[in-house]
């Protein structure tokens, strides 16, 4: 393989990993709020959600949930873990398309084929 279409093929890689991992944030973490606490914890689900925000009222309502930050107030990274939940799906599911556009005109390139 030429080094060109090897660059080619790992950016399509790296892309794809990331919405890969992107879907994962979205689906298996979330904010968890205490009603008389100010505390605000970001926690990893066994189990796939859509909803990323939690309010809790007691502490045994978080079974099951593995804790990763939490602080008084607001966690480290925050703003960047709201604009990573904010993104909508559509917009997620256009960039998969766009991954995927790429990497079939890459496929079907006519130098590739000319190549063989």
């Amino acid at each position: 393989m030429r080094p060109q279409r090897l660059k080619r093929s790992g950016w399509i890689v790296i892309a794809i990993c990331t919405y890969l991992l992107f879907i994962l944030v979205k689906l298996f973490t979330a904010e968890v709020r205490y009603v008389d606490d100010p505390t605000v914890s970001l926690v990893v689900r066994s189990i796939p959600s859509l909803s990323n925000y939690l309010i809790v009222k007691e502490t045994n309502e978080t079974e099951g949930m593995y804790f990763l930050l939490s602080d008084e107030g607001d966690y480290i990274g925050s703003d960047l873990y709201a604009v990573l939940i904010s993104m909508d799906w559509l917009v997620s599911c256009l960039v998969l398309g766009v991954i995927l556009f790429a990497y079939s005109r890459r496929r079907n390139s006519p130098r590739r084929a000319q190549g063989r």
